[in-house]
């Protein structure tokens, strides 16, 4: 049990040599999710978009390559994954056309930044308060904006031998919703992506 601990605070937090596996890992497996999320979140040239929970910067240099205009900052608390997502991302950073920002999201000052989307994926199991975290989003994202979550449901995680529930919050889609509705958020809505009889969400909701 200890053991397992120990691998599933990697995922939510990489550091050392078990946090370049859990990298690793993470990178490889990320890599399906980000073709429909970004879809999802309809990004424009006028854009300014949030990632949370950046990783290694993959979703962040899909966008770029994507949208020529649109301006990009990522938050994640892990100085291992920034350092990734920086290296992959010279040329952008280089530019000026994305910012790298460590730490905490619910609690980091974001000064007077304003964003049109927000991007998350697989991080909400490492969120012990949903209010806390969609009400962030909520303030951050100007009238007319977008958020998209892709998570796996309860049943996926558990079939995962270290998503324990010490460390992975294994919330329904229902609650997540729920939740997203109750921190002032509109048209939310979502898609089923079924593999091995198992369910994952793209979970996507506006601000009026």
């Amino acid at each position: 049990m200890l053991f397992s601990n120990l691998i599933a605070r990697q995922f939510r937090r990489p550091s050392g040599l078990l946090g370049l596996y859990a990298a690793n890992f993470m990178k490889k497996n990320n890599q399906n999710y980000y073709t429909r999320a970004i879809g999802l979140l309809a990004i424009r040239d006028a854009d300014a978009v949030l990632e949370i929970g950046c990783g290694a910067g993959d979703a962040i240099r899909r966008i770029t390559e994507q949208n020529s205009r649109c301006r990009i900052d990522a938050i994640d608390f892990s100085p291992l994954m920034l350092k990734k997502a920086a290296r992959n991302n010279r040329e952008w950073l280089r530019k000026g056309r994305i910012r790298l920002m460590c730490g905490d999201f619910t609690t980091y000052d974001f000064r007077a930044s304003r964003y049109t989307k927000i991007l998350a994926i697989n991080v909400i199991y490492f969120c012990d308060a949903l209010n806390a975290l969609f009400g962030r989003c909520r303030q951050l994202l100007d009238p007319g904006g977008r958020i998209v979550l892709f998570m796996s449901s309860p049943e996926r995680l558990r079939s995962i031998p270290f998503a324990n529930d010490d460390v992975f919050h294994k919330y329904t889609l229902e609650f997540v919703k729920e939740k997203l509705g109750e921190a002032g958020f509109s048209s939310v809505g979502h898609t089923v992506v079924t593999k091995r009889e198992m369910e994952t969400y793209y979970i996507s909701a506006d601000v009026a």
